[in-house]
Parts: C-alpha cells; structure tokens; sequence
C-alpha cells in the first residue's frame, strides 16, 4: 500500500475511534425514516 494512502487510512480510523469515544464530532450524520403505506396491498401485481 502506498505510504500517503496508508497515512490517510491511519488519520481516518483515529477520527472514527475518537467519534465513538465522544471526543468528536461526526462531519455529517444520516436519519433513515421508514413509510408505512398502510392504504397500498402488500403487492404491486394488478388485479
């Protein structure tokens, strides 16, 4: 592995174990919302 790609590699698994820890902060953060479609059928085949 080429040494500045392992560098980056090194610096990025510091920051993810510091974000774990609660010693940083995430840069961005994702929130997965689940729709219920409780007025479509379970199928999409037409009747």
């Amino acid at each position: 592995m080429e040494e500045q790609l392992f560098d980056e590699l090194v610096k990025s698994l510091r920051e993810a174990g510091d974000i774990a820890q609660g010693k940083a902060e995430p840069s961005r953060s994702f929130v997965l919302e689940r729709q219920l479609n409780d007025d479509k059928p379970a199928s999409s085949e037409k009747e």
